[in-house]
């Protein structure tokens, strides 16, 4: 075969194929939200914010853990912080 233009597409096309074969990546760990609220309001009192604003923060999220988490929701996603605020 000669080289040329042609070749190279199909080298490319050949190249793409053989990454398609490979297994797919494994999924990230799912996050522990809980946790990361968690880490946060750590931040928040390493950064000396106020606790009432650190009891405000920690209950929100959890009231918006738990909403999403009674109706099955992705905190995730757009639509349901939408929903969230509008309930």
């Amino acid at each position: 075969m000669e080289a040329g233009p042609a070749n190279d597409a199909v080298a490319l096309v050949a190249g793409l194929l053989g990454e398609l074969r490979k297994a797919p990546p494994t999924p990230p760990a799912p996050i522990d939200l809980r946790r990361a609220r968690d880490e946060w309001l750590r931040r928040l009192q390493a950064a000396k914010r106020s606790e009432s604003a650190i009891t405000a923060y920690r209950i929100a999220i959890d009231d918006l853990l738990a909403w999403c988490g009674d109706r099955g929701r992705s905190v995730f996603e757009e639509a349901t912080i939408v929903d969230y605020l509008a309930d």
